[in-house]
C-alpha cells in the first residue's frame, strides 16, 4: 500500500511540473494575454455571443432542411465579423498555436511512453 501511495504521489508531482511547465510557454502566455483581453472587449463578447446564438439556431433546424431563408446567411455574415474582429482573431489564433504545440507535446509524450497519453483523457465509449 506505502508503494502505490509513493507512486500515486510521485505522478501527482510530475503532472504538477508538467502543468506548470505548459503554463511557462510562450504559447501559454500569449494565449492567457488574448483571453484577458478577450474578456475585457465588449464588442467582442457580445458579436462571438450573437454569432454562437445564430449558430446555435442553425444547428436546431439542422434536421428539418436549415433555417429560414437569410438565417443562412446572417449566419456567414456573422461569422466573417467574428473572424475580422482583431481582438476574436488574436484569441482564436493564440488558441490554435497553444492547442498545436499541446498536440506536438503529446506526439512527443506518446513516443517516449509507449501510448497515447491525451487519448486518455478523452471519454470512455459514446455513440458519436
Amino acid at each position: 500500500m506505502a508503494e502505490q501511495t509513493k507512486n500515486i504521489d510521485t505522478l501527482i508531482a510530475a503532472a504538477q511540473e508538467f502543468a506548470e511547465g505548459v503554463a511557462q510557454t510562450a504559447e501559454y502566455h500569449e494565449f492567457q494575454t488574448a483571453v484577458d483581453a478577450y474578456h475585457k472587449d465588449e464588442e467582442a463578447l457580445e458579436l462571438l455571443q450573437k454569432f454562437q446564438t445564430a449558430q446555435e439556431q442553425a444547428q436546431k433546424f439542422e434536421p428539418w432542411g436549415g433555417v429560414s431563408t437569410g438565417g443562412e446567411e446572417d449566419l456567414e455574415t456573422l461569422q466573417a465579423k467574428v473572424l475580422a474582429q482583431p481582438m476574436l482573431a488574436r484569441y482564436f489564433s493564440s488558441q490554435e498555436t497553444l492547442l498545436q504545440a499541446l498536440q506536438e507535446t503529446n506526439i512527443y509524450m506518446a513516443d517516449k511512453l509507449g501510448f497515447d497519453f491525451a487519448g486518455l483523457t478523452k471519454p470512455a465509449g459514446g455513440c458519436c
